[in-house]
Formats: structure tokens, C-alpha cells, sequence
């Protein structure tokens, strides 16, 4: 089903500046979607672009001397104009444009951010429809007010026999329920305690990472993220390691993944994201340096840290919440 929502489409290297973007498009009141704000981590990257793409009405394109060698970005754009998309280029910086895009007005953010962002409202009719959604919404909180006011006078009296009945009831079943505790011997019910660590983040890396892993983790369980890793063993006493790993990754909530080139190389990494695979968990690759992506997980939408570590820090966090 279509929407009117605005969907980027922008090469990676220019994340910062296409998020910036968005946000400042929301606050105006337009409805965006862009992979880093509305892919969770562990979705399937190409099936969401696929569906937000066919469901969008309009494709945003970022201009840059990156984009412009982006085979996603060239797809998505040529896709956009093949099924009738409409399509707002924004130009981000001077380049050497492909010949079907300069067909298209573009939007200079090169020159003036400020100016662009204004002129891309303006364009985009922002402005009349944030007022237009605010008056009627006050309109709709008035009428429904006078509604409420109304139903309430009609049905008063309705309304406290309701009452009355509700109270007498709830009196005699507390009375029963008296005498009954008096000739019954009560009886204690036991109940089922899930397992120790159910509910819980597992985060899978090498040890050669751990001061980005301990990082991680601090930030994380700050913001009420409950974190395992393979230095909490608690509740576990009696346990071989291998058996509490395997444990934790069955009982987790979430399967975070951190890649590095390190982490690649790592057997025990490797087995770790397998035996989450098999047990149906999807897991949440997180991109620390630049490493060859396993092609397990090449599918499942990454956080990628190895530019912006506090946008990509709220991303995950959006994920896992």
C-alpha cells in the first residue's frame, strides 16, 4: 500500500549529513524513511529497501561525488524512475552527474545548508501542512470534547446505576471469598522462574576488541540495555565455559555481533553467530573497521561505528528497544 513518505536514497559516506536531513524533514512534519533510522539491526537489509522503495511516493536523492559511483543508489534511482516515483535530487556538493539525473531540478545544499533546507520545505509544502494537520487536530480535540460532554449527560444516570450494581458485586464475591479462606486450607503456589539470563543482550566479539566491547557495554546497560558477555558468568557455577556460552545464546533476547578484522578470524566467533542462526535469532552485526563482512551476515542490516560512534550508538539502541 503506498504512502506519502520520503525515502533517501544516499551513499554511506555521506550518513551524517542524509540523518541531519531526515530529522530536520520530521520535525517539519514530513514522513521519511531512511535505512538507518527504520531498518532494525538483524533485518533483511534488501527486503526492507525493496518494500519501503515500492511503498514510497517520492525517492530523495543525495548528489555527491560518492553517490554518483553508488550501484545501490544508480538502481534505486532508475527503479524510482521506471515506476512513475517522483524525484527530488538534493545536490550535496559539486560532481559530474549521470545524464538521466540532470533531466531533474535539484535542491543546492552545496553552497548554503541553511538556505537548501529552506528552500527544500518551501518545495516540499512542508510548512502549510504542519498547519493545516495542527488545526485539525484542535478542531477534532474540540468536537470530541463536546461529544464526551454530551454522551456523559445522557447516560448520568445510566451511568450510576452501572456503578452501584458494579460495587454490590465486587462486595459479595469479596465476601465469599472470605468465608471460602476460612474452610480452605491455603495453598502456596509455586511459580515457573524463567532462566537467570532470558531477556538479555548476548554480545559475541573477539578479545582483541574488548576495550570497544567494554565501551559498548557501559553505554548500553546505562541506558537499562541488560548485557551479557563472556566476563559475566554469574549463575552459572558448575558449568564447562563452552555449556554457558551455549546457554546464554539460547536464553538471550537480542544477538549482537561486533565484526572487526579480528573477529572474522575467530573460530569461536564464528560458531557463536552459527549456533544463534540455527536456534532462529537474528542477529545484530555491528562494523567497527573495515573487515570483510561474513557472508552469513551479509543479509542482516548492520551498524556501522567506523564513522559517527554516537549516531550509530543511538541506532542500535533504537534497535534493540
Amino acid at each position: 500500500m503506498k504512502d506519502d513518505r520520503i525515502f533517501f536514497s544516499y551513499s554511506r559516506n555521506e550518513t551524517e549529513f542524509a540523518m541531519n536531513l531526515a530529522k530536520q524533514l520530521q520535525e517539519a512534519g514530513a514522513s521519511v524513511w531512511i535505512d538507518q533510522m527504520n531498518i532494525k539491526a538483524g533485518d533483511l537489509w534488501d527486503k526492507a529497501v525493496e518494500e519501503a522503495l515500492t511503498n514510497a511516493s517520492t525517492l530523495l536523492l543525495i548528489i555527491s561525488k560518492h553517490s554518483v559511483k553508488s550501484q545501490n543508489v544508480v538502481d534505486e534511482v532508475a527503479w524510482a524512475i521506471a515506476e512513475g516515483k517522483k524525484l527530488i535530487p538534493v545536490l550535496m556538493e559539486d560532481c559530474e552527474m549521470p545524464m538521466r539525473w540532470r533531466r531533474f531540478q535539484y535542491v543546492d545544499f552545496s553552497q548554503s545548508y541553511d538556505q537548501g533546507i529552506e528552500h527544500l520545505i518551501t518545495h516540499l509544502g512542508l510548512e502549510k501542512k504542519v498547519a493545516t494537520k495542527l488545526a485539525a487536530e484542535a478542531t477534532e480535540k474540540s468536537a470530541m470534547s463536546v461529544r464526551e460532554l454530551e454522551s456523559a449527560l445522557e447516560y448520568k444516570d445510566e451511568f450510576e446505576r452501572t456503578v452501584e450494581k458494579e460495587v454490590a458485586a465486587r462486595l459479595k464475591a469479596r465476601l465469599e471469598e472470605m468465608e471460602q479462606a476460612t474452610s480452605v486450607e491455603k495453598v502456596e503456589e509455586v511459580e515457573e522462574k524463567e532462566p537467570e539470563n532470558s531477556g538479555l543482550t548476548f554480545i559475541s566479539y573477539s578479545r582483541d576488541d574488548i576495550d570497544f566491547v567494554t565501551q559498548l557495554v557501559e553505554k548500553l546497560t546505562s541506558d537499562g540495555v541488560k548485557v551479557w558477555t563472556d566476563k559475566i558468568l554469574s549463575g552459572n557455577v558448575g558449568m564447562e565455559w563452552d555449556e554457558i556460552v551455549a546457554e546464554n545464546i539460547k536464553t538471550c533476547k537480542e544477538f549482537i555481533v561486533v565484526l572487526s578484522n579480528n573477529s572474522v578470524k575467530s573460530k569461536e566467533v564464528k560458531s557463536e553467530y552459527f549456533r544463534a542462526l540455527r536456534l532462529g535469532k537474528s542477529p545484530f552485526p555491528v562494523i567497527i573497521d573495515d573487515c570483510e563482512i561474513p557472508l552469513r551476515l551479509e543479509i542482516y542490516q548492520h551498524t556501522d561505528f567506523r564513522s559517527n560512534y554516537d549516531l550509530a550508538l543511538e541506532s542500535l539502541k533504537r534497535s534493540l528497544n
